[in-house]
């Protein structure tokens, strides 16, 4: 009986012309037909309240979890920091104490005459003829200021050898660059009178490169 029911119902929508579907005729529609526009209405009215209600809430759910991801992630590190802050605090000192023992070996402006008549002195202990050392201009850097200043001496190879090693061991940081050797010319009458066991005169041009910290230039950058 309820199989023939569903006959009847289907047989009588089939029945159906376009003018009856009109709302107005709604009452008189097969009962089969009502049940399926009130489904449609239902999942019509579903999805509008999942779209205009639900989804914000859904959105709302899953912003909130993003920040609690952040914060925790936030949480995480800061408590990373708080546990290894006297680690962090004893490493910071000694970059400090690194830095300033790194700065008290750069010479000030004041005290580049001096280190100039050092470069002197150890040319004459290594028995160096100075043709000059003759300062050039001043390089600015971010936190610092290179001072360069070229050295030519004359001399015999173990001797400038020796120079040179004293150079790079002063207590003030000297770095060397750019080495050229070449020998001294001299005349005939000279090398007759020269011993063939005497080593050569060799002529050593370098270019030696001093560094001093510049406190103001290094105050403005930490500020920007």
């Amino acid at each position: 009986m309820r199989r023939q029911f569903w006959h009847e119902q289907w047989r009588a929508i089939r029945a159906m012309e376009a003018s009856d579907l009109d709302l107005s005729n709604a009452g008189s529609w097969p009962r089969l037909l009502k049940a399926l526009v009130c489904m449609v209405i239902a999942l019509l009215s579903w999805w509008a309240a999942h779209q205009y209600l639900v989804h914000d809430v859904d959105r709302l759910i899953q912003s909130n979890r993003a920040r609690e991801e952040q914060l925790m992630s936030s949480y995480e590190l800061r408590a990373f920091q708080a546990a290894n802050l006297p680690l962090l605090s004893l490493q910071m000192r000694q970059l400090d104490q690194q830095m300033a023992s790194l700065v008290s070996m750069l010479p000030s402006g004041a005290e580049l005459p001096a280190l100039i008549d050092d470069v002197s002195d150890l040319a004459h202990e290594h028995a160096l003829t100075i043709d000059f050392i003759r300062l050039q201009d001043p390089q600015q850097h971010d936190f610092y200021i290179e001072q360069p200043f070229m050295i030519q001496v004359q001399g015999q190879y173990h001797h400038l050898a020796a120079f040179v090693a004293g150079v790079s061991s002063l207590s003030r940081i000297v770095t060397l660059h750019d080495f050229t050797l070449s020998p001294v010319s001299v005349t005939a009458d000279a090398q007759q009178g020269v011993a063939s066991t005497i080593d050569p005169l060799l002529i050593l041009n370098v270019q030696a490169r001093t560094y001093r910290h510049d406190k103001a230039l290094a105050g403005t950058k930490e500020g920007t």
